[in-house]
């Protein structure tokens, strides 16, 4: 019998693995700038890692960190909005979990 913190982090790493294999289909049929996918990779590897509590949390800082990399490494102005807009929707839902949920 397996326990369930065992089943749910054995979730999230087969769903962390299918993220990173998308990832990689696209990095090769596309031609992804290295910087640009690993920099995808290590938001898909740092929200899986976060404990579920602060998964939004780490999501929204990790696709704001996203987002300066498109703004200031690429010069991609509205993708980084894109990205930012999304990073705030992700801090607002994890502030709300960690307020409405006890420690």
């Amino acid at each position: 019998m397996s326990s369930p913190l065992a089943s749910a982090v054995g979730s999230r790493l087969a769903t962390a693995g299918v993220s990173l294999a998308l990832l990689a289909v696209a990095w090769y049929l596309l031609g992804l700038h290295p910087v640009l996918g690993s920099s995808v990779a290590g938001v898909i590897v740092v929200c899986t890692l976060a404990p579920p509590r602060y998964a939004d949390l780490a999501a929204g800082v990790s696709f704001l960190a996203l987002a300066g990399v498109l703004e200031f490494y690429f010069g991609f102005r509205v993708g980084a909005i894109v990205i930012a807009l999304i990073s705030v929707v992700e801090l607002v839902r994890g502030l709300t979990t960690l307020r409405r949920t006890p420690a």
